[in-house]
């Protein structure tokens, strides 16, 4: 089985990549960079291109079963500094790799949403997969557009199409100061004894493009799937701050991208 993972040295895609490494599928990593972001298994390989490019994408996905798009180039905020960036870096690339999973036939191809995003002000908490989607930044219309789109590929073309929400992610080997990730924000600015900004909560006034609250109902994932949460959520924060302090406390080397 082979499977081609877009993004895949990110902070979720590294932990998609190292789990399907481990189940015995050939992974394959694509990424604009020219090495990994991150450290990925002995036996997956890196390859450096653009979704954008057609050829690129129908060489590297020759022979692959499997597709995840893990990547997006903006996040909230950077969506609505600029509007028309958000949706020409993302939108015409994502048309361009579902095309081309559709030519060659792959057997599945997930698209990673935004489940912070896409459903906008929340009309009842948790927010159901069925709830209304009106989402209130640039970003959160192109993640809803993107999968608008994968529908319309599954519908006409027969490409089976799978869409992810994740929201609010966290976790080990996560980075801060990234425009995403509160946790990893807050852990890094407590550590060296920072102000944590929080907007919306008598502390900063609150953003046009902020979800004023989000929680996510996976009750639909557990009955499909049987899916359920392996880390609960303090010993994950637990696991995140250890991490964190490690990596502060450990020796700058060259491995560590300083010369």
């Amino acid at each position: 089985m082979r499977c081609c993972i877009f993004g895949g040295s990110g902070f979720i895609g590294a932990w998609v990549t190292r789990l399907l490494a481990a189940q015995g599928r050939e992974v394959v990593v694509i990424g604009r960079s020219p090495a990994p972001g991150r450290p990925i298994p002995a036996k997956a390989k890196y390859v450096t291109g653009t979704y954008a490019d057609k050829a690129f994408l129908r060489r590297v996905l020759a022979g692959s079963d499997e597709v995840i798009d893990l990547v997006y180039s903006t996040h909230p905020q950077t969506s609505f500094a600029d509007p028309l960036h958000d949706i020409t870096d993302n939108l015409p690339p994502t048309v361009s790799l579902l095309q081309v999973a559709a030519e060659i036939a792959v057997k599945k191809l997930v698209l990673v949403s935004s489940g912070g995003t896409v459903y906008g002000l929340a009309g009842a908490i948790p927010v159901t997969e069925e709830h209304p989607t009106h989402p209130i930044s640039p970003y959160g219309i192109t993640k809803l557009a993107v999968e608008k789109y994968g529908l319309m590929f599954n519908h006409v073309y027969g490409l089976p199409v799978v869409i992810a929400r994740p929201g609010n992610a966290y976790g080990e080997g996560q980075r801060p100061s990234t425009g995403q990730g509160f946790v990893a924000e807050a852990i890094a600015r407590t550590l060296e004894d920072q102000v944590i900004s929080l907007f919306g909560d008598k502390v900063l006034p609150p953003r046009k493009f902020d979800v004023p609250q989000n929680v996510l109902d996976s009750n639909k994932l557990v009955r499909a799937t049987g899916w359920h949460p392996q880390i609960d959520f303090r010993e994950g924060l637990e696991r995140a701050w250890t991490a964190a302090l490690r990596g502060r406390n450990a020796p700058t080397t060259p491995a560590d991208g300083q010369t």
